[in-house]
């Protein structure tokens, strides 16, 4: 009985391996984290540069994990580099869009008083 024993754990051993090494390098998942990185670092480098340094880290934590063949550990480094990114580019437009509307909103203001200011009678001096 300990021969067919060992031949079933020799089988459940190859079948491990086979799913194991049937992991494959997620380099899709690497190009979209650097792609989304290149796209945030010209407006979140000065309005969220701590969201884009955290993007940049865990890419590179994904590619030594590539180096290292840890697949499933760098597509999830990966993973999360691509949304830290995503997430400091819309930090970075987001001030971006309030810093605009609050200009927008000094010009009417200075509109809406040159108005008010042209509306009124004129007084005459005495």
């Amino acid at each position: 009985m300990q021969p067919r024993t060992s031949l079933a754990m020799v089988g459940a051993l190859a079948a491990l391996t086979a799913c194991a090494s049937g992991v494959t390098p997620p380099r899709q998942e690497m190009e979209d984290a650097r792609a989304a990185i290149t796209q945030a670092r010209p407006v979140a480098a000065k309005e969220a540069p701590a969201e884009l340094i955290n993007a940049q880290e865990k890419l590179g934590q994904a590619e030594a994990a590539m180096q290292a063949k840890k697949y499933e550990q760098a597509r999830s480094l990966a993973q999360q580099a691509r949304a830290d990114a995503h997430l400091a580019y819309t930090i970075a437009e987001n001030v971006r869009v309030k810093r605009q509307a609050d200009e927008a909103n000094a010009a009417n203001q200075t509109l809406r008083q040159e108005l008010e200011r042209k509306g009124e009678p004129e007084r005459k001096i005495q």
